[in-house]
């Protein structure tokens, strides 16, 4: 991975699937229990990194670690993804009663640090550690419900911007504590979708925070980190590359060669395997086949390539199809 940032040659295409919480069941951990101990969270990180050899790791924030240090209530399945039970936010009059977070004394999120801190311990000598944030718009609509958030954006636009700086700064404040850890981060904005909102309210209530949060990773590493962004972004690409981020995910809805020649000059791309119907519900040689044709899309990318699934890898993917998508690379 150095050589590839580096732009030296490489012996084979980097290759990062989505995974985390999900290959807990895999290891025989339920879900739940990954969630509340950073031990647990460690050790399923370093055995995917012993038994796949993927060219990252790292143990992010999720969809829930935010919301919750802020103070929103949330659920956990014995074998499924950690939600929001009832948004946080039920009146604007509340959002100067809303958490301003420290992330070493919460106790959530500085189970994640301490986390990434025992793989970094274990593993950093082999592979880059990093632990993802969630983006603003996506931390908003957590906050507030995304129903709510929608009707805001058109009767309270200024409540919306006022509660996105709020979940900013806190941000702000996550980034700042991982990446003093040397840790790298990345963001996941998956509500900012061009499934979900319109072009214009991108530009207005996603991209400035998000460019906000993206120049705070540089200032610290010198790279403006991975942006992931889930369903239809492609009316998005340039305001996704505009907000600084040095790698572009793309979800397998979309296609890798549009985004090559759309902004493959200024950006790296990463993607796009189906996580669900190739890599869940797929044989290894359906993997195989879908791994090389992205290959065969974007590995002349003029900024670079990394092969990676479209979203997260879900929970109950045989092992075996996560093997395949590392033999295909």
């Amino acid at each position: 991975m150095t050589a590839f940032l580096s732009g030296q040659e490489i012996d084979r295409l980097p290759c990062c699937p989505s995974l985390g919480e999900t290959c807990a069941p895999l290891f025989g951990m339920k879900t739940s229990t990954y969630y509340r101990s950073a031990e647990c969270m460690a050790e399923i990180e370093i055995e995917v990194f012993n038994r796949f050899r993927p060219d990252g790791a790292g143990i992010g924030m999720g969809l829930r670690a935010m919301p919750e240090a802020m103070g929103a209530k949330v659920g956990y399945p014995d074998y499924g993804i950690a939600y929001i039970q009832e948004p946080l936010l039920k009146d604007y009059d509340d959002i100067k009663h809303l958490r301003r977070i420290d992330p070493w004394r919460d106790p959530c999120l500085s189970m994640i640090l301490r986390a990434n801190q025992m793989v970094q311990d274990a593993i950093g000598n082999q592979v880059a550690v990093s632990s993802g944030i969630v983006g603003p718009f996506t931390l908003a609509a957590a906050i507030r419900g995304f129903e709510n958030l929608l009707r805001d954006i058109y009767k309270n636009p200024q409540a919306v911007h006022d509660i996105l700086a709020v979940v900013t700064e806190n941000n702000l404040r996550y980034i700042d504590s991982a990446c003093s850890l040397g840790l790298g981060t990345g963001i996941g904005d998956p509500v900012a979708s061009g499934s979900m909102i319109s072009p214009e309210h991108f530009r207005e209530f996603a991209k400035p925070y998000l460019k906000i949060c993206i120049d705070r990773i540089r200032k610290w590493t010198g790279s403006g980190g991975r942006l992931h962004i889930c369903g239809k972004t492609k009316n998005l690409w340039n305001d996704m590359v505009d907000c600084g981020a040095s790698i572009l995910s793309i979800d397998n809805i979309e296609d890798l060669e549009e985004a090559k020649q759309a902004v493959g000059d200024r950006v790296c791309l990463m993607g796009n395997v189906d996580p669900v119907k190739t890599i869940k519900e797929g044989t290894v040689a359906d993997v195989h086949r879908e791994v090389r044709e992205c290959i065969r899309k974007a590995q002349n990318n003029p900024r670079g390539f990394i092969i990676s699934s479209g979203c997260q890898i879900p929970i109950g993917t045989p092992g075996a199809n996560i093997q395949a998508m590392m033999d295909a690379a």
